[in-house]
């Protein structure tokens, strides 16, 4: 699914738009990926590999096999998920911006143009600012003092407590874009990382593993647990197969030594790998791991890689304060002639107004940028 895709359903990422993902384990059909929020890292200091044509599927495949046969582990997945949120609880703010690029190849395996996407974000709580936005655009807003070109935007969103506030780009002639209010829903909001990116989403798949713990008891088939080896380290490995179609499986390679973070997630039928994610986890100054960098490779049905995908931060800062102003509408120097029109008949944190009735004007303060010299570097060990 592309960017603009996801805008189309404002649920793709979300446990609505999850459901049908599920159903590749729970009930054997088989559910695409949407792409995730992007990942580069200034902060980290790993760079960007040049575009070059995924490998064919028999490497993933083989690394796909390894370890079915290793000792069953005494975790639990439900176990595995308690820890990595543990381990996420940890953060109580981050500010960053992440790039997301995809880049797909013809039958040649010719590399197309690529498409990048950057998601300015922060959160403290159950607040966050989100701006997502081409790389064009990005280039605008960083030279412009945080004047966005609303123009460009692909989407922006502030979420405080139970409000949404969606901001649409202007449309037709005009230059002001439209602010609507909306209360959260967690099927249409939770997960989606174009309205409130968290760092745990680098290493999400359209349904997370703390969602497919949730499906456990309604599967056929439980996931199996198992101890095992990867690139030489102890690690855990999680396998969900679905008996109606036996020969497909999902995996995890887990690192029980980097907050139980997955480094590897797999899909592969028979011996076919049909898509292949390979993960860095970096740790934070404060020893919180997250999943600093993510690659990820698509194959077809006969193991030729037909798209990848990159995600990395830019900039990334943990646990460092937020202004107030930075976990607003302020954060994204709206013009003061924008209104807010309210979806649902309540205005947030106010009186029942009809649906649609525009509200005063938003203040408009001018809130600078992230700047890249603020985060502590974190340390990621490179192989």
């Amino acid at each position: 699914m592309s960017w603009a895709g996801s805008m189309m359903v404002a649920g793709a990422f979300t446990r609505c738009g999850l459901a049908a993902a599920a159903m590749y384990i729970v009930s054997g059909a088989t559910a695409q990926q949407p792409p995730l929020p992007a990942a580069r890292q200034s902060a980290i200091s790993t760079p960007a590999p040049a575009a070059q044509p995924p490998a064919a599927g028999p490497p993933a495949a083989a690394s796909a096999q390894a370890g079915i046969s290793d000792r069953q582990s005494s975790l639990t997945v439900q176990q595995i998920v308690a820890r990595q949120e543990d381990n996420f609880a940890k953060i109580k703010n981050a500010q960053g911006i992440v790039v997301h690029t995809e880049t797909r190849y013809n039958e040649q395996g010719q590399a197309q143009t690529p498409s990048t996407q950057y998601i300015f974000f922060a959160y403290e709580g159950n607040r966050s600012v989100t701006l997502t936005m081409p790389e064009q655009a990005a280039s605008i807003y960083r030279g412009s003092q945080g004047q966005v070109p609303w123009k460009q935007i692909t989407a922006a969103y502030h979420v405080t407590g139970d409000t949404v506030y969606i901001i649409q780009k202007p449309e037709g002639t005009a230059s002001t874009p439209t602010v609507v209010a909306t209360s959260f829903n967690p099927a249409v909001h939770e997960n989606n990382p174009l309205v409130a990116f968290h760092p745990r989403q680098v290493s999400d798949e359209t349904l997370p593993l703390r969602d497919l713990a949730g499906a456990i008891p309604n599967m056929e088939q439980r996931p199996t647990v198992s101890d095992t080896f990867h690139d030489g380290k102890p690690m855990v490995r999680i396998d969900f197969i679905n008996p109606k179609t036996p020969t497909e499986r999902l995996y995890y390679i887990i690192d029980p030594a980097r907050g139980y973070l997955p480094v590897e997630i797999g899909r592969v039928s028979g011996t076919q790998a049909l898509s292949m994610s390979k993960i860095i986890i970096g740790n934070t100054p404060d020893g919180t791991w997250i999943p600093a960098r993510r690659e990820r490779t698509m194959y077809d049905g006969k193991g030729k890689g037909v798209s990848r995908q990159t995600w990395y931060y830019e900039f990334l800062a943990v646990n460092e304060g937020l202004a107030a102003k930075a976990l607003s509408l302020m954060y994204f120097n709206l013009p003061l002639t924008t209104k807010v029109s309210i979806v649902g008949g309540k205005t947030p944190g106010g009186p029942q107004q009809p649906a649609g009735r525009p509200v005063p004007p938003l203040p408009a303060t001018p809130t600078p940028l992230p700047q890249r010299t603020a985060p502590t570097p974190m340390s990621v060990p490179l192989r």
